[in-house]
Formats: C-alpha cells, sequence, structure tokens
C-alpha cells in the first residue's frame, strides 16, 4: 500500500488520478478529484497546480455537458494562466473557451478564441497544441458550413501531425478528414476509414460511426449501435450519448451521391 507522507505526495496522487479517470470516461470521480486537488494546491499556495486543475476540471464538466460551470472554470484558468505568464496554458484556455462559446451559440467569440489559440501556439512552438488547435477550427469550419476552408486546416493539421510522427493526431486527423469527404465523395471516405488502426474503442465507435454513415448499411448501424452503447456505458459523456440515440433512431437517409 502507497502512503502518503507529505502534502506534495498527496497532490501527485490527486493528478494522477485526475489523468485516470478522465481517460476511462468517470468524469463526476475525475470532478471530485479536480476538487481535491484543488482545495490542496490552494492550501499549499500552488498557483501552477491550481492552474492546471482548473482545466481539467473544466474538461470534465464540459464532457458531462455542464457547460456555464465549465465555462466559469474555464475563466479562471485563463486569468490563472494569463497572470502567470504560461503560454502552453494560457493557449488551452483559448481553445477550451472557444468550444463551450460553439456550443453556446456564440460562433464569432468561438471562432475569436480558437484563432488565438492558433496564434499563440504557432509563436510558441507547441506543435502538439497547434495540431489539436487547427483540428478544432477545422471542426468549427466545418460545422458551420464552410468545407472548403475545414478541409484547408484539416491538411494543416495533418502536414503537423505526419511532421510530429504522433500517431494519435494522425488518428484524429484522419477521422475529421473522412466526415469533410462524405459530404462529396463519400466512396472515399469509406475508403479512408477503411484504412484506419483505431487506438482505443472511443475510436474503433466513431470509425464504425462514420462508416454507417457514410453507406447507411444496417449491418455497419448494428455494429456501430453496439460499440456505443459499451462506451455509454464506460465513458457516459454528451458525445457519446448523442451519438447513441442517434444510432437508436434508426437508418440515416444517404446523400444523393452515395450508392446503397
Amino acid at each position: 500500500m502507497y502512503l502518503l507522507s507529505s502534502s506534495k505526495d498527496c497532490s501527485v496522487y490527486l493528478c494522477y488520478g485526475i489523468q485516470v479517470y478522465h481517460l476511462q470516461g468517470k468524469y463526476e470521480q475525475a470532478i471530485a478529484h479536480c476538487r481535491s486537488k484543488l482545495a490542496l494546491s490552494t492550501t499549499m499556495g500552488d498557483r501552477v497546480g491550481i492552474c492546471y486543475t482548473l482545466g481539467n476540471l473544466g474538461n470534465a464538466l464540459d464532457e458531462l455537458g455542464r457547460i456555464d460551470e465549465a465555462l466559469a472554470c474555464f475563466r479562471q484558468y485563463y486569468d490563472l494562466a494569463l497572470s502567470l505568464g504560461d503560454k502552453l496554458n494560457l493557449s488551452r484556455a483559448f481553445s477550451n473557451l472557444g468550444k463551450i462559446f460553439e456550443k453556446k451559440g456564440q460562433p464569432a467569440q468561438a471562432l475569436d478564441q480558437y484563432d488565438k489559440a492558433i496564434t499563440l501556439a504557432r509563436e510558441q512552438g507547441l506543435g502538439q497544441e497547434l495540431c489539436e488547435f487547427l483540428h478544432l477550427k477545422a471542426g468549427f469550419l466545418h460545422r458551420t458550413g464552410k468545407t472548403a476552408s475545414a478541409d484547408e486546416f484539416n491538411r494543416q493539421a495533418w502536414d503537423l501531425a505526419q511532421h510530429l510522427n504522433s500517431p494519435g493526431l494522425m488518428l484524429m486527423v484522419r477521422i475529421q478528414k473522412s466526415e469533410l469527404l462524405a459530404e462529396t465523395d463519400p466512396g472515399a471516405a469509406l475508403a479512408l476509414l477503411g484504412k484506419l488502426d483505431p487506438l482505443d474503442e472511443s475510436d474503433r465507435a466513431e470509425i464504425a460511426y462514420l462508416t454507417y454513415r457514410a453507406d447507411g448499411k444496417e449491418a455497419r448501424r448494428q455494429k456501430a449501435l453496439e460499440l456505443y452503447r459499451e462506451l455509454c456505458r464506460l465513458a457516459p459523456c454528451v458525445k457519446n450519448k448523442e451519438r447513441l440515440a442517434e444510432l437508436e433512431q434508426g437508418p440515416v437517409s444517404l446523400p444523393d451521391n452515395c450508392g446503397a
């Protein structure tokens, strides 16, 4: 049994717990650990620890759809990162605020935050973060009907993911590329999806879902449905629940340029 001999040991233990719970999709437990870590970091006067924990807490709240609480948390995260001069966390705060503003139906504010995140990451040479932010902006542009612009930002993210030689980033960007292709060339989207190797159950479920969306076959829906039912049991976040609800409704209407 590991004994916590100091406040520092306890702080490290809580940080590890937050990461594990978040990766496992246990967001309520992650929130509880974040609150404990915030209290301990405040007692210790650890402003850096408070900053990181505010970011983690906001992300867990966001996953559960508690966006007003997440927004308040991310604003504190931004303020503290700014006062610390912490460019890494500041860039993440911009991107997190962008996601929340988008969910609240404020696209202009969302775009402004995404652009600030991208600019800061470029200036600071934050390669992984820049790739993630380019991917986020591509998704935003796609959702707002600007597919050509979305494709350009996806291409930039892909070039950077390859340069970083990051399997996780490359998979993330290729999955998004398949979504963009599906609108104009479902066959190409299916071909790309068929080449992807999922890294975890979340990737596996998303690839199955997008494959079904591209060809509409009932067998594909059943496979995606099975995967999302299990994923929702393990990680009941808003996105997974929405996907499951959509799959349970039945077959999709295919675009005219897609064969059955």
